[in-house]
Parts: C-alpha cells; sequence; structure tokens
C-alpha cells in the first residue's frame, strides 16, 4: 500500500491534494492536543511544522516559482512533511527548530531566549536534557539551583500548608525539615502540620495557595474530602502523595470523587526512571514538562500504588506524565483549562521519597519543582 501511495504521488491524478491532506489531518489533530497537554517540546515541534509548511503553500503559490510543477516533487514534500511529524531528537521539526532556528536566533544573532515567567521560572525552564552544565551529580542530572524550575527566591507570596496524616515514626519533623527547607529556599511561606484536624482547621483558614496531602492507612473522613474539594474548585493547587496501599487515604476517595480515579497497588519498585521525550506512558520513563526541569533520572519511589481510571474520559483529565518500571502511573498530573476556577494538581504514587529517598535521583529538585508549577504562575506571566 505505501508503494501504491508513492507512485501515486508521482504519477497521479490529484497527488497535491493527497499529499497537502496527509500533511494537514494528523498535524492538526496533534497540535490541539500539544496545546491541552502544554508540554514545551511539543508545542515547540508543531509550532515548527506550520511554519514549513506554510513556507511550502508560499512557494507552490508563487507565481515566480515552478519547482512545485516538478515530477516527484508530492512524493518529496509528503516524506518531508512525514519527517517533520516524528517526534524526538532524531525528528525533522526537533532538528530543524534545534540546528537552524534556535542556532541562527539565539546563538549568532545573539538574540535573547524568551521566557515571560521571568522572574519566576529560569530559563532552563521545561528542560530535562540539560547539555552544557558546568557539573552534573551521581545520577545525571545537572547541579546548581538555576536548573531549578523555579528562580530562588521569587515564591514569596505563596504559601503551602503541608497535611502531614501518615504519622509513621520514620516520617519525623526532622525528615520533613529537609522539604520545608528547600521550599524555602524558593520563597515559600511553609506551615507543616501533623494530623487530620490539624490539617483541616489550616486548610480552611484560606491562608494557603498549595497544599501537600501525606495520605495515611485509614479511610478519610469525609469533611477532609469536602474540605480538598472546595480548596481545589476555588483555584487551590493539590500535590498529593501516595504510596502503596493502604496508605492511599485521603488521596484515592479525592480523586474518586473529582475525576472518577481510585489508587490501589503495591509493586517494589525502588528504580530509577529516565527521561524520554514523550515518553510519558513509557515503562521506566517520564516526559517532557515543567515539573521534571533539570532533571534526567528521577527515582520512582519504593513501595507504589498506581491510578485506575473509570472511564477513558478520566484519563483525559488526570494526564499521566511519568510511568513506573511496572508500566503503570507514577506521575499523574490535573491542568485546569484557562478558564476554570479550579486549581492544578499533582499525584504522586510513593511518598517515601519525602523522607527515605530525599537524596535519591532527582527527588529534591522534583519536588520543589512541582510545588512552584502548582502555582499556575506561568498562566498568569
Amino acid at each position: 500500500a505505501f508503494g501504491i501511495l508513492m507512485i501515486y504521488l508521482v504519477f497521479g491524478w490529484g497527488n497535491d491534494l493527497v499529499c497537502n491532506f496527509i500533511g494537514l489531518v494528523y498535524p492538526t489533530y496533534a497540535s490541539l492536543l500539544a496545546v491541552e497537554v502544554r508540554t514545551k517540546n511539543e508545542q515547540t515541534q508543531w509550532l515548527v511544522y506550520w511554519m514549513v509548511y506554510a513556507s511550502f503553500s508560499l512557494i507552490e503559490y508563487s507565481r515566480y516559482t515552478f519547482i512545485h510543477t516538478l515530477r516527484g516533487y508530492w512524493l518529496v514534500k509528503c516524506i518531508f512533511l512525514i519527517w517533520l511529524m516524528l517526534s524526538g531528537e532524531n525528528g525533522g521539526a526537533y532538528i530543524i527548530y534545534r540546528r537552524i532556528i534556535y542556532r541562527f536566533l539565539f546563538e549568532i544573532l545573539q538574540l535573547r531566549k524568551p521566557n515571560p515567567k521571568t522572574p519566576f521560572y529560569n530559563e532552563s525552564a521545561g528542560e530535562s536534557n540539560i547539555e552544557k552544565a558546568a557539573l552534573y551529580d551521581k545520577y545525571g542530572n545537572p547541579v546548581g539551583r538555576a536548573y531549578d524550575l523555579g528562580r530562588d527566591g521569587s515564591f514569596t507570596e505563596y504559601n503551602i500548608l503541608i497535611g502531614q496524616l501518615y504519622l509513621g515514626g520514620e516520617l519525623s519533623d526532622e525528615a520533613m525539615q529537609k522539604p520545608i527547607d528547600a521550599l524555602k529556599v524558593k520563597g515559600f511561606q511553609v506551615k507543616h502540620v501533623r494530623g487530620e484536624s490539624a490539617f483541616l482547621s489550616e486548610l480552611r483558614s484560606k491562608r494557603y495557595q498549595i497544599a501537600w496531602v501525606i495520605s495515611t492507612n485509614s479511610t478519610a473522613d469525609a469533611t477532609v474530602i469536602l474540605a480538598l474539594t472546595e480548596f481545589h474548585s476555588t483555584g487551590g493547587g493539590i500535590f498529593l502523595f501516595a504510596d502503596n496501599i493502604p496508605y492511599i487515604s485521603p488521596a484515592s476517595e479525592f480523586l474518586n470523587k473529582t475525576f472518577g480515579v481510585t489508587l490501589t497497588g503495591d509493586f517494589h519498585g525502588s528504580q530509577t526512571l529516565t527521561y524520554k521525550e514523550n515518553g510519558y506512558l513509557s515503562a521506566g520513563n517520564f516526559g517532557q514538562h515543567y515539573i521534571f526541569t533539570g532533571i534526567k533520572h528521577l527515582f520512582e519511589g519504593v513501595t507504589i500504588c498506581h491510578p485506575v481510571h473509570s472511564t477513558a474520559a478520566s484519563s483525559g483529565v488526570l494526564i499521566t506524565v511519568a510511568t513506573a518500571t511496572d508500566g503503570n502511573p507514577n506521575i499523574s498530573l490535573f491542568d485546569p483549562p484557562t478558564k476554570s476556577t479550579k486549581g492544578r494538581l499533582c499525584l504522586d504514587c510513593g511518598f517515601t521519597k519525602l523522607f527515605i529517598n530525599w537524596d535519591d535521583a532527582g527527588t529534591k529538585r522534583y519536588i520543589v519543582n512541582v510545588s512552584c508549577w502548582l502555582t499556575a504562575i506561568d498562566k498568569k506571566s
């Protein structure tokens, strides 16, 4: 069939229409998905694609050119467009952007790379594969806070409530001080409370823009779910930490009420996930996203749960951005539409990284990156 198509694109009547149809349908669909997923590399890929596609149109319809009348032109164009559609570092759009557009604008002309998130986000925002860092740690991640998502001291107007509902002895106040100190470097005001009652009281105070919820093994009180729902529906960002069954409450109940998603599972992971540009659903990988800025390798957790989607629609709302080594979702995000009043949400399925594995691959940077992303400052800037 492919051979017949190639012959038709060379000799067939209406081959120009067929070529342009191929170059229009899938890219249109993929571009719309890229807008919703909001990953930097996918948006860049399709922006470059449409720039090239438009350039072809200008050449073809200019009365001063005749290249499109040459036999085989539509076959060559179709192959070229398909090459542009390929994702990853071998895709045409990536190569054209990095080797031609980026190099010409930002290296030869020395134009400053646009960054509308300044002064909140660093210049490397959204980039996992940092190639020119002066130093890398033993996991291959770049060393230095300039490779974090958020700039130091830029989030002084944001308050984070850490609700520690899991009261296991290993998650002591001393252990929690590490993430608290890391958040304070970015400027966050942080309040850490233990237990359901204290968490509810603080959450209802309306002093916080972000809430961390570290799940426990007892079924959540309905008032906790109600308070979380109200907080989230009025713009509060939520970082849900869960672990193996039974340490999934109140995360599972809240997700079920909000998205029709429940948590289950007890997978012993303890492996390191690897960055792959579009590897969101690939076992042992995570894809391109702001929360993975400066992270090429990330610890997945020890005993891990995973979300179960009750409908296909829910998987399109709570989106998987990292997949554990067993092939199940490991990190999922909700990013509401621009006009929505709801806040952002991140689900992490292995909360031991908060204390036992704080110093493992990428953990500290990832936790802080997520907290910066939950502010939704990139939508407000």
